[in-house]
């Protein structure tokens, strides 16, 4: 789901489940025909960049990892 912030991963229900980095750009002249979880990694503060990201909210956190299969667009 695009939005003016970027791309939000959302389940079936619309609920938000992750977002993809702020460039994150869908491969031109492709749809996504399916999209699922791929796995789910678990980061803490000492395996982030957060000198250059900013300091992170809390100690640990999870990072959804999406995986998507394109097909040419209008092309059924």
């Amino acid at each position: 789901e695009a939005t003016a912030k970027g791309w939000r991963l959302v389940d079936e229900q619309g609920k938000v489940v992750g977002k993809m980095a702020r460039d994150f750009k869908p491969p031109q002249g492709m749809q996504c025909i399916d999209a699922r979880v791929h796995c789910i990694h678990v980061r803490d503060k000492t395996q982030s960049d957060w000198e250059k990201y900013g300091e992170p909210r809390c100690e640990r956190w999870e990072v959804v990892v999406p995986e998507f299969v394109f097909a040419p667009a209008g092309g059924g």
